[in-house]
């Protein structure tokens, strides 16, 4: 995190307590304090070298370096992290296709004759309920792909919409002869 004091120029901050009155030793004091500061980091618990203070990273310096040191590597958008979409701009359908085919994935496997209705409820709540769960916390999606999400439980339970607000229990599904 930057703080105000970050942004300091040395030289300004010197002007100052000058232009204020402060004696020139204290002046100097302050000078060898903010300028000739040695740093070390601590990595997995150790101290790992020290490094004087400066500002920013040298004129130059190869871009490999850093990514190798940082462990970052340049992506463009849109991408993927940790299953939730990173994009820049208008949220798209089609940026939350990963979480549509991972649903349909699950419901691929399930073979739906050998479960009774209510196993079948258990997983649909339990299992198709919880895979977007992460994603709906980090990222808002767009209406259509909630309306997808939703849908995938209601035909594996024997459950259509078929008109607007008309809720249809098809009994073939659910009843079985034996």
């Amino acid at each position: 995190m930057e703080k105000a004091y970050d942004r300091v120029e040395w030289p300004f901050l010197l002007f100052i307590l000058r232009h204020f009155g402060f004696a020139e030793h204290v002046v100097d004091i302050v000078f060898r304090l903010v300028s000739n500061n040695w740093f070390s980091v601590l990595v997995n618990g150790e101290a790992a070298g020290f490094f004087k203070s400066s500002q920013g990273v040298r004129q130059g310096y190869p871009e490999q370096m850093v990514t190798r040191v940082l462990g970052f590597h340049r992506q463009f958008f849109p991408f993927t992290y940790l299953g939730a979409p990173i994009y820049k701009g208008r949220r798209r359908n089609v940026l939350f296709d990963g979480i549509v085919a991972k649903m349909q994935a699950h419901l691929g496997h399930w073979s739906t004759k050998l479960l009774s209705f209510g196993g079948k409820l258990v997983l649909a709540r339990h299992v198709l309920a919880s895979l977007p769960m992460y994603l709906l916390q980090v990222v808002n999606p767009p209406k259509a792909v909630l309306t997808r999400l939703g849908s995938f439980a209601t035909p594996f339970c024997g459950i259509e919409w078929r008109e607007a607000h008309t809720l249809v229990i098809l009994l073939d599904k659910l009843c079985f002869s034996t």
